[in-house]
């Protein structure tokens, strides 16, 4: 890639550069809700944590009226709702947000709450 002379070419990424490039993939994991218990439950309702390799999905199947509150969130997150029917609205520091079904949010680090009126389908 480099002439021997130029200081480049003995930078790694020089020396990786006419590796081969990576042909296979981890498979695919799949979190089927169907088949296992969720981990909470109760009058909010019911919410399964499947995690991957650098994340976590609360997946709920939320009651009407349902309130989740995070605190001191480090990170933002994001909402997805997938119900065309279902809507949610979220609060973040002096923000308030309806969001309608089939629909994705990112909610900012801080305190937050995600409020659903009629619930999830």
């Amino acid at each position: 890639m480099y002439d021997v002379s130029d200081p480049r070419s003995s930078l790694a990424s020089a020396a990786k550069a006419s590796a081969p490039a990576a042909t296979t993939f981890a498979g695919a994991d799949y979190a089927k809700f169907y088949e296992s218990r969720p981990q909470d439950t109760g009058s909010q309702g019911r919410t399964w944590y499947p995690r991957g390799q650098n994340f976590i999905v609360a997946y709920s199947e939320a009651q009407s009226s349902a309130t989740f509150e995070r605190q001191n969130q480090p990170d933002e997150y994001v909402v997805l709702v997938p119900n065309a029917g279902t809507a949610v609205t979220i609060r973040a520091e002096q923000s308030v947000e309806s969001v309608p079904g089939e629909s994705l949010a990112i909610v900012p680090p801080g305190r937050s709450t995600v409020s659903v009126p009629s619930g999830s389908p």
